[in-house]
């Protein structure tokens, strides 16, 4: 699921940005050290991807291109984000890393514990983190997410026609 919806949000990004060289940053958690693996916190880094989309002939070559590209990635995660840019841009890439995509768990429901109640409430602080960033979260029968953006680079049309064809996108790739 993750390959397939990173593959259709690049092939959105190529399309609505007119380029087929693209990286795209993902949070990923980094508990790789026995001793990490217990505690408690958020441990979460970016991983930026590198695809050339002009490659692929297929939906299916480029979702296996987008596959190796974060297996590639995510080997180099111990390396600072922002030595992988530079590396990646051949320079300081840290402001070129302008697309994020994010899946998690569907965190809309409260939740139990004995002695604990806790509900999720989403935060709006009116800033984006990125330019562009699809933000999706994955329930038992659904998949749900939205597009942040900064508002100062893209038109909030626009950004609603690019969410239907990204999902113009998935049922193409279905």
């Amino acid at each position: 699921t993750f390959m397939t919806l990173l593959t259709a949000f690049e092939v959105l990004l190529a399309r609505y940005g007119g380029q087929d060289d693209l990286i795209v940053s993902t949070p990923f958690s980094l508990r790789s050290h026995p001793d990490t693996q217990a505690l408690l916190g958020y441990f979460v880094h970016t991983l930026p991807t590198r695809v050339r989309i002009g490659d692929a002939t297929s939906f299916a070559e480029l979702a296996r291109d987008v596959q190796a590209a974060v297996l590639d990635a995510f080997d180099g995660r111990e390396i600072p984000l922002e030595a992988v840019a530079a590396r990646a841009l051949g320079g300081d890439g840290a402001a070129t890393l302008r697309a994020a995509f994010a899946l998690g768990a569907d965190a809309s429901t409260s939740w139990d514990v004995p002695g604990l109640r806790a509900e999720v409430h989403e935060i709006h602080t009116g800033t984006a983190r990125t330019e562009l960033g699809l933000m999706l979260s994955e329930g038992r029968d659904i998949i749900q997410g939205h597009l942040e953006y900064d508002a100062d680079v893209h038109d909030p049309a626009r950004i609603e026609a690019a969410a239907r064809h990204f999902t113009a996108l998935l049922r193409a790739a279905a």
